[in-house]
């Protein structure tokens, strides 16, 4: 199984729409377009073509096998309990709040939990990445 984790565009089969220009620069966590201000002072990022990475999996015998945002993919992969004894591990309520917090920030619906989790697979039969039965299931977006 092949798991790719980006921003991106692409995953969902039925979208046919062309996304726009998808560099875009950060400085001091926030997002620009002006992606030649700032030269070497702020960090430049391209989302993922998911649907090119799907065609190339494709041409290697990897069969597309489901999509979910990361935020889906770790609640329903027990993130929340994990995070709880991460942070019960920590010697101080500060660091105990850090710890929770950054596990938080992994599923924020604004920020990082809006990455994709795109699957492929090859020789797994049905493996298909979707929700555990007491969630639904995401497919393509």
């Amino acid at each position: 199984v092949v798991l790719s984790i980006d921003y991106g565009y692409g995953d969902d089969p039925a979208d046919e729409s062309t996304p726009g220009d998808s560099v875009v620069g950060y400085h001091r966590h926030q997002w620009t377009e002006e992606i030649y201000r700032r030269i070497g002072e702020q960090d430049l990022t391209s989302h993922t073509d998911f649907r090119a990475l799907l065609r190339l999996g494709q041409r290697k015998g990897l069969v597309p096998a489901g999509s979910l945002s990361q935020r889906d993919f770790l609640l329903d992969r027990g993130l929340a309990t994990a995070a709880e004894k991460w942070a019960n591990r920590e010697r101080t309520p500060g660091k105990r709040w850090q710890s929770r917090f950054a596990a938080a920030e992994l599923v924020n619906a604004e920020g990082l939990g809006k990455l994709r989790v795109v699957a492929q697979q090859k020789g797994v039969g049905s493996y298909h990445l979707g929700l555990t039965p007491d969630r639904q299931a995401i497919t393509g977006g």
